[in-house]
């Protein structure tokens, strides 16, 4: 997927530190960031995905493990 924002350095690490601290704060719930999680963390990180994008397929992805398991 193509880039849709431009993102500085200081924006990307952010993001990279926003996105680390909520994984954190999933394994500390004893449980871990599968790929897909992770593969959709990066579009972000890279600036594929705006916030509100991150959020939607984040939560997608949660409604979707939660019907149909992992």
């Amino acid at each position: 997927m193509p880039i849709r924002q431009k993102l500085d350095g200081k924006e990307r690490k952010l993001r990279a530190e926003a996105v680390q601290y909520g994984f954190a704060s999933v394994r500390m719930e004893g449980l871990e960031p599968g790929p897909e999680a992770e593969a959709i963390a990066n579009r972000f990180i890279k600036g594929e995905l705006t916030h509100e994008e991150y959020h939607a397929e984040m939560r997608r992805l949660a409604l979707d493990i939660a019907r149909n398991g992992h």
